[in-house]
């Protein structure tokens, strides 16, 4: 799929719609996009559930080693803020005492906060 001229809104929806089963090389061409904004980075980052990483619930093996580097990467770049607010909005859909356990337990904020787009 060619997304080279897609805006930030339009890569979500492509997140979105996009069948995870069929691996991670789209969901890393959304992620390294220059239209990625923050809103769809966090919208990446909970479609691919990468806080079972993070938490070490889901540990790295040879059968989702693709999953773990795409984590990772995302991981990485929400911990070193590369990604911009922009146009795209993202609400976890968390409860307040869900996001108070995340916050006792020291989860970086980015895996529950909203994001308002600009």
């Amino acid at each position: 799929m060619d997304i080279e001229n897609k805006t930030s809104q339009q890569l979500m929806d492509i997140a979105h719609e996009y069948n995870w089963d069929d691996g991670y090389q789209l969901p890393n061409k959304i992620a390294d996009h220059k239209n990625c904004d923050l809103g769809t980075a966090l919208y990446l980052l909970s479609l691919s559930e990468a806080i079972l990483f993070y938490t070490g619930e889901v540990k790295e093996s040879p059968y989702n080693e693709d999953w773990v580097a795409f984590c990772k990467k995302l991981i990485n770049r929400l911990k070193n803020n590369h990604y911009k607010n922009g146009e795209t909005s993202f609400d976890p859909g968390l409860t307040k005492t869900q996001i108070y356990k995340m916050k006792k337990n020291n989860i970086p904020d980015f895996f529950y906060q909203t994001i308002e787009s600009k």
